[in-house]
C-alpha cells in the first residue's frame, strides 16, 4: 500500500508512483478530482494538450495509491483507449510496487488473488448497461471523448457514487453546444469542476502549430474553434462554412 502523503498529494503521487511529470493544467486537475468537494472533473482541451496522458497517469497513480481499487475506462470506440491509454497505464503500474501480481488481459488488469476487487478495466460504452454494476470502496470512472457520449451512459455510472470513495473524470474535445458533456461546463457547474484547456495552454504545442492550424482551418471556423480553442462550436467540428457565414452572406 502506498503512503497516506500520497492520498494527499496526487502530484507528488504521480511523480514517485508512477514517476510521471504532468504540466500545470494537469496538475490542477489531479489535484481538484481528487481533494475537491465535489470529486467529479469535466475537461474540454484542444489538440495535444494530454488528455490521453493524463487519463493514464491518473489511472496508474489512483490503482497503485489505493487498496483495493477499481479502475474504469470507458469510451465508444477502443482505438484511442487501447492503442495509447491502456498501454501506458499497463506499463506504469507494472513498474510500480504491484510487480510481478498482476494478470494482464486484452482489457483486463488484475491483481493475483484479488482480482475480483482489485482490476483495471477497459469498456465500451455504445450500449449504456455497460455502465452499470460497478462497486468498490476506491472508484475511478474515466470517460475518454465524452462528447459522444449518450445521457443514459453518464446516468448508469453515477449509480456508483452511492457508497465509498468515487471519482469520475470525464476528458474530450469539444463538438457541438449540446449533451450531457456540454452540460457539465454549463448548467451542471454545481455538480462538476470543469476546466477549459485551449491548446496554447499546452507546452507540447509551440506557436507555429496553433498558427498552422488557423491557416488550414480559418480562426472561426467550427473546427478550429472546438479541437483548437476547446469552445463548442454552433455548428459540429465536421462542418466546412457554418451557418451563420450563409446567414451573413444571404
Amino acid at each position: 500500500m502506498a503512503d497516506a502523503v500520497y492520498l494527499r498529494d496526487p502530484v507528488l503521487g504521480c511523480r514517485d508512483l508512477v514517476r510521471a511529470t504532468i504540466h500545470p493544467g494537469q496538475q490542477q486537475v489531479a489535484r481538484q478530482l481528487f481533494l475537491g468537494a465535489k470529486r467529479k472533473v469535466s475537461v474540454r482541451a484542444g489538440h495535444g494538450w494530454g488528455k490521453s496522458n493524463l487519463i493514464g497517469i491518473l489511472g496508474a497513480y489512483f490503482f497503485i495509491s489505493r487498496q483495493p481499487a477499481v479502475l474504469i475506462i470507458a469510451s465508444r470506440t477502443a482505438k484511442q483507449v487501447m492503442s495509447q491509454t491502456w498501454n501506458y497505464l499497463g506499463r506504469a503500474i507494472e513498474s510500480s510496487w504491484l510487480q510481478g501480481r498482476l494478470e494482464h488481459r486484452k482489457t483486463e488488469l488484475r491483481v493475483i488473488g484479488r482480482e475480483k476487487d482489485w482490476y483495471a478495466r477497459w469498456v465500451s460504452i455504445k450500449n449504456p448497461n455497460n455502465a452499470e454494476g460497478f462497486h468498490s470502496p476506491n472508484l475511478l470512472w474515466v470517460i475518454d471523448e465524452a462528447k459522444s457520449v449518450e445521457p443514459a451512459v453518464f446516468e448508469a455510472a453515477m449509480g456508483a457514487f452511492s457508497q465509498g470513495n468515487s471519482y469520475f473524470l470525464i476528458v474530450s474535445t469539444c463538438g457541438p453546444a449540446r449533451g450531457y458533456f456540454y452540460e457539465t461546463h454549463s448548467t451542471r457547474l454545481d455538480q462538476w469542476d470543469a476546466f477549459h484547456f485551449p491548446s496554447w495552454t499546452s507546452p507540447y504545442v509551440g506557436e507555429e502549430q496553433i498558427t498552422a492550424w488557423k491557416r488550414e482551418w480559418g480562426e472561426d471556423s467550427p473546427i478550429y474553434q472546438a479541437r483548437v480553442a476547446a469552445e463548442f462550436p454552433e455548428e459540429g467540428d465536421d462542418v466546412i462554412v457554418p451557418l451563420s457565414w450563409l446567414s451573413r452572406s444571404v
